[in-house]
């Protein structure tokens, strides 16, 4: 998937976002491994890691170090409006990632005990909408 044909793909469903169409108060874009169903509402936490110094610096997922992390609150995503200052087509889909737009009615982008990534949302209890790939 080239870059453009991402950015189509992101930039209906943020319209969609917009028109309220989507019937949902947040909207993100998840990179992960696992395998997930559209339709599929996520019940899991992403875990917070904002002492690292690089923002692929994280723990093996299920290790002991990635357990004792706190939880965020919700399932780690990025705003729609700011996902292209991060995205590299090639390092995701070539590391085996999926793709997955997400949305959900209660989200938070940080507070007093963490602290979100430049563009990361974080929305509790996720429905996947799409999987792009």
């Amino acid at each position: 998937m080239t870059t453009e044909q991402f950015e189509t793909i992101i930039k209906a469903y943020q319209e969609k976002f917009e028109d309220r169409e989507l019937g949902f108060d947040f909207l993100g874009v998840r990179f992960e491994m696992a395998e997930r169903e559209v339709g599929e509402v996520l019940y899991f936490e992403s875990k917070d890691n904002s002492d690292r110094e690089d923002v692929r610096d994280f723990p093996v997922y299920g290790s002991d170090e990635y357990e004792d992390l706190p939880d965020m609150g919700g399932v780690s995503s990025y705003a729609l409006e700011v996902y292209n200052d991060f995205f590299d087509p090639s390092f995701s889909i070539n590391r085996g990632e999926h793709c997955y737009i997400i949305a959900g009615d209660d989200a938070h982008r940080g507070n007093y005990e963490i602290t979100c990534d430049e563009g990361e949302i974080v929305i509790a209890r996720p429905t996947v909408l799409a999987e792009i790939w």
